[in-house]
């Protein structure tokens, strides 16, 4: 939730003060790298062993500091910068994006993932309906966020922007 608060705060600041490059940079990092990162952890350790656990959050957590590091230390485009919206297009090191979608399969696989193999698992048992509902409710609840990008509706007002 503080990842949340802090991506919230970030792109508030945006908008009224304006554009600045620490703002920009903590956005990125928060949002991008960091926003979905926990939950999927704890469903791993939940499903699959704990060795194997451990293993995914090392290389998790080995792949998001390598692209803390790496948005940290990339210029900045000055001229793509819009002056009261946050974009990660103004990363000159292009490359440095491609971790953020690398970070985010991971945590979709295991949140959205794990709910409908549980969801599977509870679905045939009267006595635990609740938890088939709860999980269905998690798998909707975490691919609603990024279906918005997604719908041919808002692909045509962004192009007609």
């Amino acid at each position: 939730m503080v990842l949340y608060g802090v991506g919230t705060i970030t792109e508030s600041l945006t908008t009224l003060l304006g554009w600045h490059e620490p703002i920009f940079r903590a956005w990125y990092i928060s949002g991008a790298l960091l926003g979905g990162r926990r939950w999927p952890r704890v469903r791993s350790h939940l499903m699959l062993a704990r060795r194997t656990a451990n293993r995914l959050t090392a290389v998790l957590v080995t792949v998001v500091l390598v692209a803390a590091v790496c948005v940290a230390l990339s210029p900045i485009q000055y001229g793509l910068v819009e002056a009261h919206r946050l974009s990660g297009k103004v990363l000159e090191w292009r490359w440095t994006r491609m971790f953020s979608p690398f970070i985010n399969l991971y945590a979709v696989s295991f949140l959205v993932g794990g709910a409908i193999v549980s969801a599977v698992r509870f679905r045939r048992r009267r006595e635990a309906r609740h938890r088939f509902l709860g999980n269905v409710a998690i798998a909707i609840g975490a691919v609603l966020p990024g279906s918005e990008g997604a719908s041919p509706a808002s692909a045509t007002s962004r192009c007609s922007t």
